[in-house]
């Protein structure tokens, strides 16, 4: 039965170089798993400390606000404590940031009441980030699980595609004999610079997980990103074009992601403010929306 199959006879330097690939792919998984865990208990980490210096403050906030046993003005010693304390908070929001500063400078009681809805808000999303971490790492689900599985996997793969891309550019290069016109170098490059950005996104749309809507948008860039490869498949002259769409959809990524014009901030002496109905952010808004939706499909 055997009689039929060529034995290919392998060299000693192949075997060697082969099992050092093998060797390099394994410790790429374990230390690419070990990172990704010890990647989650510092973000729970940094969670802990912030809910912790949020629920100072939002504590502060309530009794200068009911102002129980304290004098009439709002902004007590401790109050400001808490203020200048919560600035240095790992996962503080840029938002929070600039309506913290804003009681600070202005010190208006009308700023206190609008940081202290964005506050109840912003504490209940980081505790259920926190909820979501702990069960991951202590009790994951079946799904979860064969996540922390895949996941490392993504490190060695996009090195062994990093590998078959240079070796495709150089085989593309010596296999012919005749020198490669321009348009060919140009093509051959192209398509070896699209592999390595496909590479790289896969990569990080392995690793990523959305936490705003700046997030969710980068995702979304991304997968466009690996999709452009796909004309490839038309063949090499067509590299170069599927390079530019990358290219062109990358930057509309510094585009998409800028962060939001001053005029959608809210400000001192804006109508809502006077009337004591809360001021969104628009980021603000969104996460409210989404909230709601799966409020609704939690109760559906």
């Amino acid at each position: 039965m055997l009689a039929g199959i060529n034995v290919v006879s392998l060299s000693a330097p192949t075997i060697a170089l082969g099992a050092f690939f093998i060797v390099l792919l394994l410790w790429l998984y374990i230390y690419h798993a070990s990172t990704l865990k010890q990647s989650k208990y510092r973000r729970m980490d940094e969670l802990q400390d912030t809910l912790y210096a949020y629920s100072r403050l939002a504590g502060q906030l309530t009794l200068g606000l009911e102002r129980e046993g304290l004098p009439g003005e709002p902004f007590h010693g401790a109050l400001i404590l808490a203020l200048q304390e919560s600035k240095s908070a790992p996962c503080l929001h840029p938002h929070i940031q600039e309506q913290i500063q804003g009681c600070l400078d202005e010190r208006d009681e009308s700023r206190l009441e609008l940081l202290q809805r964005s506050l109840d808000r912003e504490m209940a999303r980081l505790a259920a980030e926190r909820n979501q971490l702990l069960s991951a790492l202590h009790s994951p689900s079946w799904g979860q699980a064969l996540w922390q599985i895949v996941q490392p996997l993504f490190a060695p793969l996009a090195a062994a595609g990093i590998a078959f891309l240079v070796y495709q550019f150089i085989m593309e290069i010596d296999r012919s004999l005749e020198p490669l016109s321009v348009y060919e170098w140009v093509a051959v490059s192209a398509r070896f610079v699209s592999g390595l950005v496909t590479t790289a996104y896969i990569y990080i749309l392995a690793l990523s997980k959305p936490r705003t809507a700046t997030g969710f948008t980068n995702i979304i860039l991304s997968i466009l990103i690996v999709l452009a490869a796909l004309f490839h498949l038309l063949g090499l002259y067509i590299a170069p074009y599927a390079l530019g769409v990358q290219l062109l959809l990358f930057l509309l990524g510094f585009r998409l992601s800028k962060p939001p014009s001053r005029k959608e901030r809210p400000y001192v002496g804006h109508p809502d403010l006077k009337s004591g109905r809360p001021v969104l952010h628009h980021a603000e808004v969104q996460a409210e929306q989404s909230e709601e939706k799966e409020i609704d499909k939690g109760t559906e």
